[in-house]
């Protein structure tokens, strides 16, 4: 499994260099993405929609652009990402019936960090992208409008990516998946000790996926069941080290071997259908991942494993009729 954020990265085409910088107090030791310009960079029609109080910050375009593979005239929608001072600021243009350019609408919180911990640092801005092609469920534009960056605190290195969703957050911007890159190998607390050199939360649906991956290989992976409140994921207040610990997500629930079998144990093992790790007694209390698996990640007793989702009360694989 390559890496998303390489690739993409890799993908960009230097514009005026990758370590572009701008007053930005935020922005401060930060590298910018390839596909930022200064004003004169912008496309013409884009550029004289721009204030002239505008004209001395820097602006990131979509990567497609950069690299030809959208067209100006082809478009209905362009956006860019205005950088002056403190501001990440989100433009959307837009072509009216007459073939003219103007600006739709801007929106602030194009990129905007927090975290408890005071030694939360920006340390690189990755990618901007546009793809008119993408629909999203909850766009008021027609295409996905696409971030990416890196931040690292107490001696972790994150990559972010977020997308833009108008209707689904109060922001608008929502977070769509996180990559955890530690300095070296390590086991997993989860999977049974196995291997990883990083891990991915990345939102599947109502789930939240965690993937596990070393040496560019997938090693394993866990869904767990993603809060109802689309507000938890607005990029704009996303506390990143509140949101991390898969633990929070797990729910309750109670071994139940009787109603699909005999009422004995059910056991634990490494992974779905691996080896056995220890018996669970029947009516015992476990957390959960999730309740829809049919081979459900489960902790017991301080020890995680998975378990057949037939022998849990409340799961979809236990309600279902055989």
């Amino acid at each position: 499994m390559k890496r998303l954020l390489v690739i993409l990265i890799a993908l960009t085409l230097t514009v005026i260099g990758a370590n572009a910088k701008t007053p930005s107090k935020l922005l401060t030791n930060a590298a910018i993405c390839e596909s930022t310009v200064h004003f004169s960079g912008l496309p013409k029609e884009i550029a004289a929609c721009m204030d002239e109080s505008q004209q001395d910050g820097l602006f990131i375009l979509p990567s497609s652009w950069v690299l030809g593979e959208i067209k100006l005239e082809e478009l209905v929608y362009f956006p860019i990402v205005y950088l002056r001072n403190d501001e990440h600021i989100l433009c959307v243009f837009e072509k009216t019936a007459q073939g003219q350019w103007q600006l739709k609408f801007e929106n602030p919180h194009a990129l905007q960090i927090h975290g408890t911990d005071n030694t939360l640092h920006l340390d690189s801005i990755d990618f901007f992208n546009f793809r008119p092609d993408q629909l999203t469920q909850w766009g008021l534009l027609y295409g996905a409008i696409q971030y990416g960056y890196d931040i690292s605190f107490s001696g972790q290195q994150y990559s972010i990516f977020i997308t833009f969703e108008t209707f689904s957050t109060p922001s608008g911007w929502a977070f769509s998946f996180l990559q955890m890159n530690p300095p070296k190998a390590q086991k997993s607390a989860y999977l049974n000790g196995a291997l990883y050199d990083y891990w991915m939360m990345v939102q599947t649906g109502e789930l939240l996926q965690y993937n596990y991956a070393l040496n560019e290989e997938n090693v394993g992976f866990f869904n767990v069941t993603m809060p109802a409140d689309m507000s938890v994921w607005d990029a704009a207040s996303f506390h990143i080290d509140q949101r991390i610990d898969p633990m929070q997500y797990f729910v309750t629930a109670q071994v139940d071997t009787a109603y699909h079998g005999n009422g004995e144990s059910v056991k634990l093992r490494s992974s779905p259908n691996g080896k056995v790790i220890r018996e669970i007694p029947n009516q015992s209390e476990i957390d959960a991942s999730n309740l829809n698996d049919d081979w459900i990640l489960v902790r017991y007793q301080d020890v995680f494993g998975y378990v057949d989702a037939r022998f849990v009360k409340g799961t979809t694989a236990y309600l279902r009729k055989e």
